[in-house]
């Protein structure tokens, strides 16, 4: 109690994290200049000082009470603040880094660190040996992919020739090509018009057979269409297609009356 009976005011809770968050400010901003100062000390031309300063003005309460002035600088604020702008000053930092490495390694001959720090992985002592061996790798991996390539068309080469051998799996494998190439023929062999009747699941040739079987070459038919007559009748024909899957082409057509045979 003082001589006029008034009782001296407690520091609160309050106030004493106020000063505690105050003295924390006061060492993050210390440590920013710190960090700020020692790294433009070896990159001269750096300028990863301009974001340590924003960070800097932010933390400090001195400033902050200047810049509060223009703009209400929130805790929250100022952590989203301060958190950005030792991003990019962290990020200006790695990219200097970067860059003296890179120098040393190209003064030793190299293309870049990555290419030294990767000689030293490999045991090697000089840019020279580095592409020896990247050449090696090179010429390796090209002759590695030229075998893989020619085993596989090896192997490509072997299944069509089994297939060839095969009717079914010749016929079938040339099936749609050969209607492609064969409906057109067909349809020129009507004197008047023709109608095809296949339904949309049905297929225009249901049948094939060797027509020359060391040629690869097919005889494709079918009797789903219909020509019309002198009189106007239509009539059911079966129609055949020889077709040369090796060259894409059509060798005859032909069509009589009637169905196929159940």
């Amino acid at each position: 109690m003082s001589a006029n009976g008034d009782v001296p005011e407690a520091s609160t809770p309050k106030q004493g994290a106020s000063t505690t968050w105050q003295v924390l400010l006061w060492i993050g901003g210390i440590l920013i200049v710190l960090m700020a100062a020692s790294h433009q000390a070896r990159y001269v031309s750096s300028s990863a000082y301009i974001w340590f300063g924003i960070g800097t003005l932010v933390l400090l309460p001195p400033s902050r009470a200047i810049i509060s002035k223009l703009v209400e600088l929130t805790p929250t604020r100022t952590t989203f603040i301060v958190i950005g702008a030792l991003f990019f000053g962290v990020g200006v930092m790695g990219v200097d880094e970067t860059r003296k490495r890179d120098a040393e390694a190209v003064a030793k001959g190299y293309g870049s660190h990555t290419d030294m720090e990767r000689a030293a992985s490999l045991g090697l002592t000089s840019a020279a040996d580095l592409a020896v061996h990247d050449a090696k790798a090179k010429a390796d991996a090209e002759a590695a992919a030229a075998k893989a390539s020619a085993e596989a068309t090896e192997r490509e080469r072997q299944k069509d020739a089994d297939c060839r051998a095969e009717l079914r799996c010749w016929a079938e494998k040339h099936h749609i090509s050969a209607t492609v190439a064969c409906r057109p023929r067909v349809e020129r062999l009507a004197q008047y018009q023709f109608e095809w009747t296949d339904g949309w699941a049905e297929t225009k040739f249901s049948r094939f057979r060797w027509k020359d079987k060391a040629k690869g070459q097919l005889t494709y038919v079918g009797d789903k269409i219909k020509f019309q007559n002198g009189f106007g009748a239509w009539q059911f024909y079966t129609y055949l297609c020889d077709y040369d899957p090796v060259a894409n082409k059509v060798l005859d057509v032909d069509a009589m009356p009637g169905r196929l045979p159940e």
